[in-house]
Parts: C-alpha cells; structure tokens; sequence
C-alpha cells in the first residue's frame, strides 16, 4: 500500500514539473524578439559596410550590425543608402536582439546655420561660392546664388583674402550643402555667435554693426 502511494506521488511530481516545462516552452515561443533602440553620433562605418560603431550617452560606444535587409531613412532622400550615414552625422537605430540594425534613422541637423570666420585664400568666388577657416581650422564652403546678399559693415568695401565675415546660410539636411542667404563682411573679427554655432538667422540687414 505504502509503495503504491509512493509511486502516485512520484507520478503527481513528474506531472507537474512537465506541465510546468510546457508551460515555460510555450511562454518563450510566443515572446516576441527583443528590439532596442540607440542614438548618437557615427563614430566611423566599416569598410565593407557590415557595421558601424555609434557614440551613445547612455551606452557608451555600441557596435551596431547592418545587412542587407536594413532600411536606410534620411530627409529629403526617399531612397537612402548606407552613403549617406557618415562618420559625424547623427543617427537613430533600432536594431534586433543580435545587434543587427532593422531600421536606421538619419537625423538632420539645425536647416540654419551662422558660421564667422576669415576667407581663405582664393576663397572668395563672386556669385559662385565662399569658403570660410575657423579659428579651430575647420574649413566651411557656400554656395552663393543670385539672392544672396553681400553687405559690407564697419567700413569694408569687398571680400578678400582674409577677411573677417560671417554668413548666414540655409542648409540641406539630405546633402549637407550650405546655401549663403547673407555675407556680413567686417573689418575685425564678427561679433556673431561661436564658429559652427547654428541657429535660426536674423534677417538680413539686421546683422551686427
């Protein structure tokens, strides 16, 4: 009698313990993959364009997979590609329990920008276009169009070599092109904000001096 119901109660255990089995099995293969998003700045893109590596606030730099199957979205490019995620630019990714990026989101920068500087030498190409050094060295280039303004302060009568100036420009966020709406030209250095600084611009003929 004893044996018998040591027997049942052996039976009673194992049952439980396989019901609870299926029941974990079946929990885990109805769990959905795990995504995870990530945002920061392109530290750099493999050669062969499998991986990136992207500087995060909160993770620090994150090795982020790509396949053929990622889909690429910038603005301004319905049909982006990997060519257009370079090392600088910021990006947003969501990317699946492997690391392998699903989406990537191209994220556009300021569409104004106030940069100061001086004109490098042969620079400055009337109507054609200008390119800026910073006090850091950083070289800016603008195009110049047929509504851009060039306005002469401090009594400065034209753009040359050297140059103090500041230009107020639109840019695209697809391409990157900054577009000149206005040349400040100054006789020392502008007063305008720090090289690089971005921001809505004030209208023309309203600059410093």
């Amino acid at each position: 009698m004893k044996s018998i119901l040591k027997v049942g109660a052996i039976l009673a255990v194992v049952a439980t313990l396989a019901v609870a089995t299926m029941g974990t099995a079946l929990a885990q293969t109805s769990t959905p993959p795990e995504f995870r998003g990530f945002k920061g700045a392109i530290a750099s893109v493999s050669p062969n364009g499998t991986s990136l590596v992207l500087t995060t606030k909160a993770h620090g730099d994150v090795t982020i997979q790509l396949t053929a199957q990622t889909k690429y979205k910038a603005p301004g490019l319905p049909n982006a590609t990997l060519a257009v995620f370079e090392a600088g630019k910021r990006a947003a990714f969501l990317v699946d329990a492997n690391g392998v990026a699903l989406h990537a989101y191209l994220i556009p920068g300021p569409l104004h920008v106030q940069r100061g500087g001086t004109v490098t030498v042969g620079g400055y190409v009337a109507g054609t276009s200008i390119t800026l050094a910073s006090k850091q060295g950083d070289l800016s280039t603008f195009v110049i169009t047929g509504v851009t303004q060039v306005q002469f302060k401090q009594g400065t009568t034209a753009v040359n070599d050297g140059s103090h100036v500041l230009v107020i420009a639109q840019r695209d966020p697809a391409t990157d092109r900054l577009t000149a709406k206005a040349i400040l030209v100054f006789a020392g250095s502008p007063k305008g904000p720090p090289d690089g600084a971005g921001g809505p611009p004030p209208p023309p003929g309203k600059g410093p001096g």
